[in-house]
This record gives structure tokens, sequence and C-alpha cells, in this order.
């Protein structure tokens, strides 16, 4: 499993590395000429500022403490409710989703009171779990660590946290395992994964979007 997720992430993450290196020159002019305007500036939700993994470990703590208001600081809203896939963990009824779109002025947008709306429902369970597997000295091997298998859940799968340099993306996912057969034989068929991949630059990490793969 831990060989087909590097492979899985790899892919994800190489469809949108174009973008993202376009992407780069112009962050870092923006930084540079923000940062010469205002000297003061503050780098946000960096406790202390450390690179990825202590923005990270700060993000993780947020989840676990169910403190959606630090969670938040992680988000640039409004977000693009097609390219964020964002009802990818929510699965809103079509009854939820009739009385969502009949509020909505645009469509389009997921906002912050949208976000506040569907908390509970946009991090799933597994993630939560696997993070809080996740001990303070846990090692990363290749830019990946991996959970033990959680079999006895409700919906079997592994957690897996990974950061790819090449894209600076962290990716979070929460990988699925298949069923058995009526003979008791594994069905990979049913495996799929669900990533959620955020971006880091030297303000932090932001949230950029889920990812669904089978």
């Amino acid at each position: 499993m831990r060989f087909l997720y590097f492979i899985l992430v790899i892919s994800v993450l190489s469809a949108c590395r174009d973008k993202e290196q376009t992407q780069t020159s112009t962050v870092e002019d923006s930084t540079a000429t923000a940062m010469a305007a205002d000297t003061n500036s503050v780098v946000p939700h960096v406790e202390p500022a450390g690179g990825w993994m202590e923005d990270f470990k700060v993000l993780k703590k947020a989840l676990l403490d169910q403190d959606r208001n630090r969670v938040e600081t992680f988000f640039d809203f409004p977000l693009n409710v097609d390219s964020a896939s964002v009802w990818t963990s929510i699965e809103p009824t079509e009854t939820e989703l009739k009385a969502w779109k009949a509020g909505k002025r645009d469509t389009a947008q997921f906002d912050r009171k949208d976000f506040e709306k569907f908390y509970s429902r946009f991090f799933l369970p597994e993630l939560l779990m696997g993070l809080k597997s996740m001990k303070p000295e846990a090692r990363f091997t290749e830019g990946i660590w991996s959970s033990k298998e959680f079999k006895e859940a409700a919906r079997p799968f592994q957690f897996h946290v990974g950061f790819d340099k090449d894209s600076q993306s962290l990716s979070l996912n929460v990988a699925f395992f298949g069923a058995e057969d009526e003979e008791g034989n594994y069905v990979s068929e049913g495996e799929y994964n669900i990533i959620y991949l955020f971006h880091w630059e030297e303000k932090g990490l932001t949230f950029d979007r889920m990812v669904i793969a089978g």
C-alpha cells in the first residue's frame, strides 16, 4: 500500500506541477514587493517559523482540538466549488444542496460561512483518526509517513502524510481498502483515496483542493 500510495501522490501532484511552477516566480515577486513595503509584516500561523513541518504541526493540533477558527487560517476563502472539489468529503444530500444553492448569490463559491456550516463533515473522521495516531516523533521516509492499517474501522483504511518538494505540496491521504468477495478473497476494485492537498509558501500552508482517486 505504501508504494502504491507514493505512485498515486506523484501522479496527482504532477498534474498540477507545471501550473504551480509558473505561479512560483509571480508569488516570489509579490512577496518581495509586499515585504519591502512593510518591514513589519507578520508571517501567519507558523509557530514557530520553521518550514512546512512546523506549519503542519500547527494544522494537526488545530484539527485534533476542533479549533475551527485556527483551521480557517489555512484557507483562502472563497474556494471555487469545482476546482477545490469541496463536496468530496461533505457529500450533501439533494435537499441540502438545493437549499445551499437557493441561499447563494454565486454558487461557484464556497465561502467562510459555508465552511463553518459544513465544518463537521469537511474533514473525514478517518483523517482525524490518522492524525491522532501520528506520534510527535514520527519520521518521514522519502517525504512520506504512513499510519498503521485501521482494519477495525467501519471503512478499513490507512492514512498517509506526504510532502512533495517539487510542487511544494502537502498531502493528507485517507486510503480506503477494498473489500472481500464471498469466498474471502481481497477485491482491490473497492480501493479509493480521498486526498487533501495544501500548497506551501513562505506565508505557510494553504488549502488547495481535495482529490478523489481510485
